[in-house]
């Protein structure tokens, strides 16, 4: 019926073709995983926003900014504090790791990088609590800390 070389011929498209698909399904699910985490990065940020600007915090956010959390005298205000500098040190450790991972483009990351350069020369309250969780950073984002460490 048919000869052996067509039948081999056909094998081979049908295999291209295949490949070519599951390319294709690869691609836009790289896609559609960028843009998960790109909406989940921005919730957290919205949080933190929310959080931070929220008549009953913003004063003692801006102590703590400032003046860390000896600048706060209420305990359940530092520890309020303490948790929203976590929540900030947190999303920037997330940026990072999806920045070395190829899953968020570089010109988002340079804006966090420069807010991360601005927050580590002026706000005492964040540097305070960057270096408390520092022995638990991935080993990247480590050296990314370390190159802001005064010794």
């Amino acid at each position: 019926m048919f000869s052996p070389e067509i039948i081999e011929l056909a094998g081979t498209a049908a295999l291209l073709i295949g490949l070519v698909l599951v390319a294709f399904e690869i691609r836009q699910n790289t896609v559609a995983q960028r843009s998960v985490t790109w909406q989940s990065t921005q919730e957290a940020e919205l949080t933190f926003d929310q959080l931070v600007m929220s008549a009953d915090f913003a004063e003692t956010f801006l102590k703590g900014w400032s003046g860390g959390s000896e600048a706060i005298e209420d305990p359940v205000e530092q520890f309020r504090f303490a948790m929203a500098m976590k929540m900030l040190v947190d999303i920037t450790a997330t940026h990072h790791y999806q920045h070395t991972l190829g899953i968020i483009d570089k010109d988002s990351w340079m804006t966090w990088k420069l807010q991360f350069d601005r927050d580590m020369k002026s706000a005492p309250g964040f540097q305070e609590v960057l270096w408390e969780r520092y022995p638990y950073y991935r080993p990247s984002f480590k050296k990314f800390v370390d190159a802001y460490r005064k010794d």
